[in-house]
C-alpha cells in the first residue's frame, strides 16, 4: 500500500514536463512597467520575457473556460498569488516561487475545468474525447494523446513535440497506476472511485500544461 498525495502527483508530473519545455520568450527587463493583458498590446515588447500577473489570469481563463470570479477557491488563490507572479513580464522575474504559484493556480483552474466538463458535454474544450462514464479503462493511450493535444493547444497555442508528448503520456500512465491503488491519508486508508481516478488523471494532464514554463512564455 502506498502513501499518495494528489498535490505531490500534480507537481511531480509538471516538473517532469518542465524539463522538456522551451525557453521563455516575450519581454525584456528594463522596459516600461506598464501592464498589458497581451504582449501584442505592448509596443515595446521584445523577444525575452514572461506573462505578467494579468496575462496569467486571462490565459488560464481562456485555456480552461473557467471564469476566475466564478469559483471562490480560485479567486482567493489568484489574489494570494499575485505578489509571486511577474508584475511587468520581465525575463528575470521568473523564479521558483513564480513557477510554483503558476502550477498551483493551474491546478485550481484545471480542477474546476474537470468538474465542469464532467458535468456537461457542451462545456468540453479540453476533454471532448473522454468518455467520463467508462472509468480509467476508457483512458486508452489514444484518448490520453487526444487530451495531451488539447491541453497543450489551449495552454501553449501549439502541439507538443514528440519528447513533450512522451513525457506527458508517461506521467499520465504512471498516475493511472498510482491512483488505482489504495493509499494512506493521515491514519485512513483511501481507495479512489473510478470517477475520482479519471478526474485525477485529467487534472495531471491539464496542470502539467498550465503549470509549465511554456505556458508562461508570452
Amino acid at each position: 500500500m502506498k502513501t499518495f498525495n494528489n498535490g505531490i502527483a500534480v507537481l511531480s508530473a509538471t516538473a517532469m514536463l518542465l524539463s522538456g519545455c522551451s525557453m521563455i520568450t516575450g519581454k525584456t527587463s528594463g522596459q516600461s512597467k506598464m501592464f498589458y493583458k497581451t504582449p501584442d498590446d505592448d509596443p515595446g515588447a521584445a523577444t525575452i520575457g514572461t506573462r505578467n500577473f494579468l496575462q496569467v489570469k486571462a490565459s488560464m481563463e481562456r485555456a480552461t473556460n473557467v471564469v476566475t470570479t466564478s469559483d471562490t477557491n480560485t479567486i482567493n488563490l489568484y489574489n494570494s498569488s499575485v505578489s509571486r507572479l511577474s508584475l511587468d513580464g520581465a525575463a528575470l522575474s521568473v523564479s521558483a516561487s513564480a513557477l510554483l504559484a503558476t502550477t498551483t493556480l493551474a491546478s485550481s483552474y484545471c480542477s474546476k475545468a474537470v468538474a465542469n466538463e464532467r458535468a456537461s458535454a457542451a462545456a468540453r474544450v479540453l476533454f471532448g474525447g473522454v468518455n467520463f462514464g467508462t472509468g480509467p479503462a476508457g483512458l486508452t493511450d489514444a484518448v490520453k494523446n487526444d487530451v495531451i493535444t488539447k491541453v497543450t493547444g489551449r495552454f501553449w497555442g501549439r502541439t507538443p513535440t514528440a519528447e513533450e508528448r512522451a513525457t506527458m503520456l508517461l506521467a499520465l500512465n504512471e498516475t493511472q497506476v498510482a491512483v488505482s491503488q489504495p493509499f494512506v491519508r493521515g491514519a485512513t486508508t483511501v481507495t479512489l472511485t473510478a470517477n475520482q481516478q479519471v478526474d485525477a488523471i485529467l487534472l495531471i494532464a491539464c496542470t502539467a500544461a498550465g503549470g509549465s514554463l511554456d505556458f508562461l512564455r508570452s
